[in-house]
Parts: C-alpha cells; structure tokens; sequence
C-alpha cells in the first residue's frame, strides 16, 4: 500500500461484505448480469430513501435520468414469427447499469442536472453509487481470498475455475472460503487455577 493507493493488497472479508458479494453471486448463478444486479440495489435504495417515514429524500423520480445516463448494453435476439425473418426483437428489462455507475468518477457523473439537485439528494445520491461500489469490491475481495485459498490447499483446478470466472465473467464455483468451520482437528484443555488466601477470617462473602 502507498499513500496514493492505501487500498492495495487489501482485502476486507467482513460479513456485510460477505453478504454483498453472496448476493451478487446468486444472483449470476440464476442468470442475471452483474450490471443488472448492482443496477437493481441501486434503484432499490433510491426507493427506500424515497419511502422512509422519517426524512424522506425524493429520489424516485430520477430513475429514468440514471437509465438514460448509465444503459444497460442489450443483446438483441431475434425471433422468427409465422416461419418469417427476424420479426420480433426481445430486450432486457430496464434498469440502471450498475457497473458502469460505480466505475464512474465524482459526482454528478457526468450528469449536468444533478449540480441542481438540494444537498441532502447529492449526499443521498452518493451514499449510494458507494454502496453499488462498496458490493463490487466485496465481490472482488471474496474471488481474490477464495483463489488464494484454493491455492493454500493445492487445489490449483479449482484456483483456475475461480480466476477464469473473473476474466470471463461467468459464475464462479461456490465459495468456500467464506465457510466458517464448525470445529477443528486440534484439541485443547483450557485449565483455570483460583488462588484462596488461607488467612482469611469469617465468610469472604
């Protein structure tokens, strides 16, 4: 670590982040992409600053701003109808791209409308883009340990299965790292001793 990257060869394994990244992970094995999911936390937490009973801050309204702003890249596959050509096209579900939000720079990430937006929208609107942030990077450190982990125990096919799903994107095998053991091979008597003073006189209670 330096003092320009104090973050570096850092990895924070504490359960929150073990949670943000068992999310992300769950997510892609049932099929969805990492911007969708990161896009989808993003949007539900404009809603519960939207929707909280004390101090409410209104955030809704900016969905659509954020989804022109950070779109998801669709794959177009088209479908043939009534045995013709590519008649029928199906896109992705919309939502914000969250990967492409929590790479972006300072606030308003590019986003002109937003410098007029009240102090406590621009708090609450960075509060969280580092949480999709924060999730990201939760990711990145539970791959990082579970490879290093692998490793340790020479299970090197299963260190490479891990790395390749980073690079490719893809769903990596389950995470093992993360799984406190219920107990241990070693054995240990703990032994307490309790000095009395002899000298005492009547009941010491």
């Amino acid at each position: 670590a330096t003092p320009d990257q104090p973050d570096a060869l850092a990895v924070n394994l504490s359960s929150d982040r073990v949670r943000r990244a068992r999310y992300l992970l769950d997510g892609i094995r049932n099929g969805q992409s990492l911007e969708a999911l990161l896009g989808v936390q993003f949007e539900r937490g404009l809603h519960d600053w939207t929707t909280r009973p004390a101090d409410p801050v209104i955030l809704d309204q900016l969905k659509p701003v954020f989804r022109a702003a950070f779109p998801i890249r669709r794959t177009r596959v088209p479908q043939a109808a009534d045995g013709g050509g590519a008649a029928i096209v199906s896109e992705d579900h919309q939502v914000v791209n969250g990967l492409d939000l929590a790479r972006a720079g300072e606030f308003p990430w590019g986003i002109a409308e937003f410098a007029a937006l009240q102090a406590d929208q621009q708090d609450a609107l960075r509060q969280e883009k580092d949480g999709i942030a924060n999730t990201l990077d939760s990711l990145r450190d539970v791959l990082t340990a579970e490879a290093a982990y692998q490793l340790a125990l020479g299970n090197f096919d299963r260190a490479a299965a891990v790395v390749q799903s980073i690079g490719n994107g893809t769903a990596p095998p389950d995470v093992e790292v993360v799984r406190t053991p219920r107990g241990t091979g070693i054995s240990f008597t703990n032994r307490l001793a309790v000095q009395l003073s002899p000298t005492t006189d009547g009941n010491p209670w």
